[in-house]
């Protein structure tokens, strides 16, 4: 299944590298520009906040960081989902236009976008940090034995056990953040009933693919190793989406 998806990925964006590269350096500008408000308020406004707020200039300026923190987020999951809809629909063969990229911009798509990114957001952050306790509590463990002078093999025993949990928390993270993986394809595809019923679905439908996925994306190591060598991102960003997209719909037909 990998050699055909990459294989189909590949004929898709054979002859629209030019508009697919275009793509992404739309996408990257509209988020640097997004990010630019945090160097325009420095320059700007900060001072005036000081001056104009006195002692309540820290409250202000938290507010603010945490307005431009969500406006820059909010853009980039736009851009982001957008872009993946743009490929979805290449693979699902309906099309896929540049205005598939500003999509998700319009008011009432925009307000049901940023929320189903900020509940993966929240969903992952959460997973991850479980994921890590037992990481986390060996190293604490490890700490206050080392205050109180414990042997070197005990100390590397724990740590040991430190690095163990760690690699494990990681390979959990990993296994269950991959069975959410036809979650945003359902979302764009407006398959859906509700956040539970995205997650739920996608995870019933990767029970058997998680396998054939990390294969697929692991394929990839080598063009992106590539970038670092003769920068051809545009190509490797456009091929890995489009892949990616061509995976998604052939999970949901399937």
């Amino acid at each position: 299944m990998t050699s055909k998806l990459r294989l189909r990925g590949s004929m898709l964006i054979s002859g629209n590298i030019g508009l697919l590269t275009l793509t992404m350096i739309t996408a990257v500008v509209i988020i640097f520009s997004a990010n630019l408000s945090v160097l325009l308020y420095e320059m700007a406004l900060r001072n005036g906040a000081w001056q104009f707020f006195g002692e309540y200039g820290d409250i202000i300026n938290l507010a603010v960081a945490s307005a431009i923190l969500l406006f820059s987020f909010s853009v980039y999951s736009q851009i982001k989902l957008g872009t993946d809809r743009f490929f979805l629909r290449r693979a699902q063969k309906k099309g896929g236009t540049a205005g598939d990229i500003f999509y998700y911009f319009h008011p009432l798509r925009a307000v049901g976008a940023i929320a189903f990114c900020l509940k993966m957001l929240f969903l992952k952050t959460f997973l991850l940090l479980i994921s890590l306790v037992p990481c986390i509590l060996s190293f604490a463990v490890l700490y206050l034995l080392l205050k109180s002078n414990v042997s070197a093999l005990v100390a590397v025993c724990l740590f040991a056990g430190c690095v163990t949990f760690l690699l494990s928390g990681i390979v959990f993270y990993k296994n269950i953040t991959l069975s959410f993986f036809l979650a945003k394809y359902y979302f764009i595809d407006g398959s859906f009933i509700s956040f539970s019923h995205l997650i739920g679905s996608s995870q019933q439908d990767m029970k058997s693919r998680n396998k054939s996925l990390r294969r697929l994306k692991m394929s990839f190591f080598g063009w992106f190793a590539l970038c670092f060598l003769i920068f051809p991102i545009g190509y490797v960003w456009s091929y890995y989406n489009q892949t990616m997209a061509l995976a998604g719909a052939t999970f949901m037909k399937n």
